[in-house]
Protein backbone atom coordinates (compact mmCIF):
# COMPACT_ATOMS: atom_id res chain seq x y z
CA UNK A 1 0.00 0.00 0.00
CA UNK A 2 2.70 2.47 0.87
CA UNK A 3 4.27 2.10 -2.57
CA UNK A 4 0.97 3.18 -4.12
CA UNK A 5 0.85 6.23 -1.85
CA UNK A 6 4.28 7.30 -3.06
CA UNK A 7 3.25 6.95 -6.73
CA UNK A 8 1.05 10.04 -6.74
CA UNK A 9 1.39 10.50 -10.50
CA UNK A 10 -0.89 7.50 -11.01
CA UNK A 11 -3.34 8.30 -8.21
CA UNK A 12 -6.27 10.72 -8.10
CA UNK A 13 -5.78 13.34 -5.39
CA UNK A 14 -8.77 12.21 -3.34
CA UNK A 15 -7.69 8.56 -3.54
CA UNK A 16 -4.15 9.49 -2.58
CA UNK A 17 -5.46 11.47 0.41
CA UNK A 18 -7.65 8.59 1.54
CA UNK A 19 -4.76 6.15 1.20
CA UNK A 20 -2.43 8.34 3.29
CA UNK A 21 -5.17 8.80 5.89
CA UNK A 22 -5.63 5.04 6.13
CA UNK A 23 -1.88 4.48 6.42
CA UNK A 24 -1.76 7.08 9.21
CA UNK A 25 -4.42 5.09 11.08
CA UNK A 26 -2.60 1.79 10.55
CA UNK A 27 0.73 3.19 11.74
CA UNK A 28 -0.97 4.77 14.76
CA UNK A 29 -2.38 1.36 15.73
CA UNK A 30 1.12 -0.09 15.36
CA UNK A 31 2.47 2.63 17.70
CA UNK A 32 4.59 4.11 14.91
CA UNK A 33 3.96 7.76 15.75
CA UNK A 34 6.49 9.18 13.30
CA UNK A 35 5.16 7.26 10.31
CA UNK A 36 1.59 7.98 11.36
CA UNK A 37 2.27 11.73 11.54
CA UNK A 38 4.07 11.66 8.18
CA UNK A 39 1.10 10.05 6.47
CA UNK A 40 -1.41 12.27 8.27
CA UNK A 41 0.47 15.32 6.96
CA UNK A 42 0.57 13.83 3.46
CA UNK A 43 -3.17 13.14 3.64
CA UNK A 44 -3.92 16.72 4.64
CA UNK A 45 -1.73 18.07 1.84
CA UNK A 46 -3.50 15.84 -0.69
CA UNK A 47 -6.95 16.89 0.62
CA UNK A 48 -5.88 20.54 0.28
CA UNK A 49 -4.72 19.94 -3.31
CA UNK A 50 -7.96 18.12 -4.10
CA UNK A 51 -10.01 21.04 -2.77
CA UNK A 52 -7.96 23.53 -4.81
CA UNK A 53 -8.41 21.40 -7.94
CA UNK A 54 -12.18 21.23 -7.42
CA UNK A 55 -12.37 25.01 -6.93
CA UNK A 56 -10.42 25.52 -10.16
CA UNK A 57 -12.75 23.18 -12.06
CA UNK A 58 -15.80 24.99 -10.67
CA UNK A 59 -14.36 28.38 -11.67
CA UNK A 60 -13.58 27.18 -15.19
CA UNK A 61 -17.00 25.60 -15.64
CA UNK A 62 -18.70 28.78 -14.41
CA UNK A 63 -16.58 30.92 -16.74
CA UNK A 64 -17.69 28.70 -19.63
CA UNK A 65 -21.35 29.18 -18.67
CA UNK A 66 -21.60 25.66 -17.27
CA UNK A 67 -22.07 26.55 -13.61
CA UNK A 68 -25.30 24.61 -13.29
CA UNK A 69 -26.57 21.44 -14.96
CA UNK A 70 -28.93 21.90 -17.93
CA UNK A 71 -32.65 21.62 -17.23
Amino acid sequence: MEVQAEDAAHCDLDECAALHARLAQVYARLNEAGLSARHADAAQAAWDQDAAQRRLWAERLSAAGLGTPPR
